[in-house]
């Protein structure tokens, strides 16, 4: 299973957000292949991590963080297999649980709204 980050940025990235992405992919490598989907290319690819660099940019009309995700998670479903896409400031120490990795859609939601798990073959974690 591959995973993907998107990690795009319009301004000065704080170095707090760099250590975090970092440590997320380090975590995330060990038990996937990653995908970092960034307009911050050079600068990610001095880190040395390990990962694979989706280079993207930022579109003047994505005004919301989600439309950015919306676009890594149309490239991620272009693969043969499943993906996982977690945020910069997930910390994968363990493989996700073959049980989700193996439902069709999994999610994950702070949201009140029971709306996901209402979903077909939905775990919660």
């Amino acid at each position: 299973m591959n995973c993907h980050i998107t990690f795009v940025h319009e301004n000065e990235v704080p170095e707090a957000r760099i250590r975090e992405l970092s440590l997320a992919t380090i975590l995330a490598a060990r038990h996937y292949r990653v995908f970092i989907h960034t307009n911050l290319g050079s600068a990610i690819s001095k880190l040395g991590l390990p990962c694979e660099i989706v280079l993207t940019g930022v579109n003047s009309s994505e005004r919301f963080w989600v439309e950015r995700k919306l676009r890594t998670f149309l490239l991620a479903s272009s693969e043969k297999g499943p993906f996982v896409h977690i945020d910069h400031d997930v910390f994968l120490i363990d493989p996700l649980p073959k049980q989700l990795v193996e439902s069709p859609l999994f999610a994950q939601s702070d949201e009140p709204s029971s709306y996901y798990r209402k979903l077909p073959g939905m775990h919660r974690i």
